[in-house]
């Protein structure tokens, strides 16, 4: 994992020279533009949403388009960064392809594309700093607490020093993410108070649908309805496909019915929530018994979600599972 560069340099302008920059990079990389409208609940505009602070393209190259466009988006912006020699421009086009990874549940993957980009010739400290949030989400989904919380120490100095809201609520989730249930609710709640005094939808949305997410594992589901619809009526107004069908998926978890989005075009959307984890880990090549330490599930239970699933993909053995887009 990169080394986490000095306090103060999470908020955009902080005399980092990308920032300066940012006015002259070609329009792939500012992909400022949008044709979402703002919802009721969200008070913006679309190019207020599709930008991130300082122009940066994160969230309009990775979280407002369906997968095919997001990685064309995101190797133009290579491409364009490539031509005009600006290997940090290079690096925030993977960096849009790991948001899209984060978004469709590729954990691992995003943690190793933000390692590669972050090691070679295209990484930049601001660049690395500002990924820190999404990094730590990633390394708590996978299991990986402590690579989680030695960086939560850096990105707890950069956002204190800034005193801005917008990353204060960012270090309010990731510091939720790691936290015993004890602490958990009060900092989720905290992280909502700052994002309603510097609406930034996306990452307000986002900490719903995490929260949403703790709450329904507490058996609280009433109150986790509440954070995913409106995480879920949130991303479907930014245009976040794979983000929107996540909170859609927590909310059928919660056993809540909603009309099927995406069955037609997704094999994967006739399964359970739990019945999808445990198809992804087998198709790794896990055994029952190393998916049910990771799921905390017995091996006897991880057999029975397989024994469901697979007629349910068309499959009778775990070998055929590899030909499936799983992601």
């Amino acid at each position: 994992m990169p080394a986490g560069g000095t306090p103060g340099a999470l908020a955009p302008g902080h005399g980092d020279p990308g920032h300066r920059r940012g006015a002259r990079r070609p329009a792939s990389l500012r992909a400022g533009h949008g044709d979402h409208g703002p919802g009721p609940g969200l008070r913006c505009r679309p190019a207020d949403v599709a930008r991130l602070p300082g122009g940066h393209p994160r969230l309009a190259v990775g979280g407002r388009r369906a997968q095919e466009e997001c990685e064309a988006m995101a190797e133009q912006a290579i491409r364009d960064a490539d031509h005009r020699k600006w290997m940090p421009g290079a690096g925030w086009g993977e960096c849009a392809r790991a948001i899209l990874d984060l978004g469709m549940g590729r954990y691992e993957a995003m943690l190793d594309r933000v390692d590669r980009a972050m090691s070679g010739p295209t990484s930049h400290a601001f660049l690395w700093r500002y990924s820190w949030p999404d990094y730590i989400e990633a390394a708590v989904r996978v299991g990986k607490p402590r690579r989680a919380q030695d960086l939560l120490h850096s990105l707890a100095a950069s956002a204190e020093a800034t005193g801005r809201t917008a990353p204060l609520a960012l270090l309010q989730r990731a510091r939720a993410l790691l936290s015993p249930d004890s602490a958990a609710g009060a900092l989720y709640e905290r992280a909502l108070a700052l994002h309603a005094q510097d609406r930034q939808p996306f990452d307000e949305a986002r900490t719903r649908l995490v929260y949403g997410e703790w709450l329904r594992r507490n058996r609280r589901r009433a109150e986790a309805r509440t954070q995913l619809q409106a995480a879920m009526e949130a991303f479907d107004q930014l245009g976040a496909t794979p983000w929107a069908a996540r909170a859609a998926t927590e909310m059928r978890a919660t056993g809540l019915s909603l009309p099927d989005r995406s069955q037609a075009a997704d094999p994967l959307a006739v399964l359970t929530p739990q019945e999808l984890q445990v198809v992804r880990l087998a198709a790794t090549g896990a055994s029952n018994r190393e998916i049910g330490a990771r799921l905390f599930l017995s091996p006897r239970t991880v057999a029975s979600h397989l024994y469901k699933a697979f007629p349910k993909l068309g499959v009778a053995s775990r070998a055929e599972l590899a030909r499936l887009e799983l992601a």
